[in-house]
């Protein structure tokens, strides 16, 4: 297999997609040989991209895996411009994209599959999950934490009004500072809050995949959650989990309440964690990789030619929704004749 090469802007970033990239390197190592390139920092540690340019003769035979958001349509134009492969993974999705049809997506999560299915219909999509690490699993550890919260991304609502109501019935737990892992949290806890969607919709950005509540179901918590974006990839509100910040202050603690006496809802199969584990992981990559170099090599030197959507159409535009949704119809007609005839000009 062809040897990869793994873009990071900086090698040490506090990031959840970041961290979830270098995941996806180590397990790579696995199966082929893998090496991570920085691009806007120097690091002694990895050699830099601006210096492989002018020193490294075998590039034309790797495959540059790149996924920091803001970077990627300039790194992919100016990787494409020398002729190199590039794949795209994506961790989340609302970036401003520009992908040629040349290069590959891998994405984290069916959510960001969907997206990019619309949005780049003509490159070859594929889906690995972030990685489930084997550190969270449930066992005896004594539950004296009957809800927990990570201050992260968590909504104001979370944490100013709803924290604080729990607390007058329960043990509430917030956590306010980064640490190398919640495992230790999640064992001891025995309901997990989670709330995302407003971070998200304040970064213009998606939950590219949402670890911590598949990480807490997997240490035995009860789970309640927003279900924004690839959080609904694996939350089933009801079966597994149950949805936080629906109706009213008084509903959501009473629901969290009775989850303390009752222990429900929990997953009546675990199974469903398999899939996200590191060994499936590794075979998902190895076996995606193999595709997408059969894309290089079956595509090489030919031309995209399957014609393109276009997006920007005045249906499919913002203005072209508010047209329909808040112009009376006796004003639409005239608005799409000027349109037309703007166009004509």
């Amino acid at each position: 297999m062809m040897k990869l090469m793994f873009l990071v802007p900086d090698a040490d970033i506090q990031s959840g997609g970041h961290l979830a990239q270098i995941r996806f390197y180590d397990l790579c190592k696995n199966f082929t040989e893998a090496e991570i390139i920085t691009y806007r920092t120097p690091d002694e540690r990895y050699r830099n991209l601006d210096d492989i340019f002018t020193s490294d003769n075998t590039l034309s035979s790797c495959i540059f895996v790149i996924h920091w958001g803001p970077h990627v349509t300039d790194l992919a134009k100016r990787l494409r411009s020398r002729g190199l492969k590039v794949v795209y993974f994506a961790h989340s999705t609302g970036w401003d994209l520009e992908l040629d049809d040349g290069v590959p997506i891998v994405c984290v999560s069916k959510n960001t599959q969907a997206i990019r299915g619309r949005l780049n219909p003509r490159n070859p999509i594929f889906t690995v999950p972030n990685v489930l690490d084997s550190e969270f699993y449930a066992d005896d550890t004594e539950k004296d934490i009957d809800v927990f919260i990570q201050k992260r991304k968590s909504s104001d609502y979370l944490i100013n009004t709803l924290a604080p109501e729990l607390s007058k019935h329960c043990n509430v737990v917030v956590l306010d500072e980064w640490v190398e892992s919640l495992s230790p949290y999640f064992r001891r806890s025995k309901v997990y809050l989670y709330d995302s969607v407003g971070h998200w919709v304040r970064m213009k950005t998606t939950e590219g995949f949402g670890l911590p509540p598949l990480e807490a179901l997997a240490c035995g918590c009860i789970v309640y959650s927003s279900i924004n974006d690839a959080l609904s990839d694996y939350l089933d509100p009801g079966f597994n989990s149950g949805q936080v910040g629906v109706y009213s202050v008084a509903y959501d603690v009473k629901q969290i309440l009775n989850s303390l006496e009752t222990g429900t809802p929990i997953p009546s199969d675990y199974s469903f964690l398999d899939i996200y584990r590191e060994r499936s992981v590794e075979v998902r990559l190895n076996e995606v990789f193999k595709k997408i170099e059969d894309f290089f090599s079956l595509t090489d030197g030919s031309e995209a030619d399957v014609p393109h959507i276009d997006l920007m159409t005045e249906e499919h535009s913002l203005l072209g929704r508010l047209i329909r949704i808040i112009v009376p119809n006796a004003v639409k007609s005239k608005i799409k004749k000027i349109l037309k005839e703007y166009k004509g000009n």
